[in-house]
């Protein structure tokens, strides 16, 4: 999934046995501002306050189509996720945070994006953050368990499979 055309493009050559979905995964069904940097850009974003914190301006406001990630599952009849990825630069927190975790995926990472630094290097991260962040509290009120930190994605895994 992913709200950028050119890069569903590419999925489609690479990956032709795979469902690529271009639409931005939200906390609702409908449309949003995408703060596009350019096509193919990892920056892209559909959430303001991350776009305006960032050190270059330089988008374009766009509209893009947005779904839910509950709406999802249930229009492509997942039953079973071993591993989910979310990274969607700021919006990761909102489209959790209604998620319908009778289907548990066993690994989640998510990015970390902690606007409040200065930079987002991993030498600036700091764990304190982390540790209250509505990102991990979403995932500890859940049964999971927070068991690495890569760069900016924090990976938690369901306590059922840890024993």
């Amino acid at each position: 999934i992913d709200m950028d055309k050119k890069n569903i493009d590419l999925f489609n050559l690479k990956r032709p046995n795979d469902v690529n979905i271009c639409v931005a995964v939200s906390d609702r069904e409908g449309e949003a501002d995408m703060y596009h940097y350019h096509d193919g850009s990892p920056i892209n974003t559909i959430e303001k306050k991350l776009a305006e914190s960032r050190k270059y301006q330089n988008y374009k406001i766009k509209k893009t189509r947005t779904i839910s990630i509950n709406k999802i599952v249930e229009d492509y009849k997942i039953e079973e996720l071993d591993y989910v990825n979310i990274d969607t630069e700021g919006s990761e927190y909102k489209i959790l945070k209604n998620f319908n975790f009778a289907v548990r995926p066993i690994i989640f990472s998510i990015e970390f994006l902690d606007i409040e630094l200065n930079r987002q290097e991993l030498i600036y991260n700091k764990i304190e953050n982390v540790l209250k962040s509505d990102i991990y509290n979403l995932f500890i009120r859940n049964d999971y368990k927070f068991i690495n930190w890569l760069h900016q994605d924090l990976i938690f895994v369901d306590k059922k499979f840890l024993n």
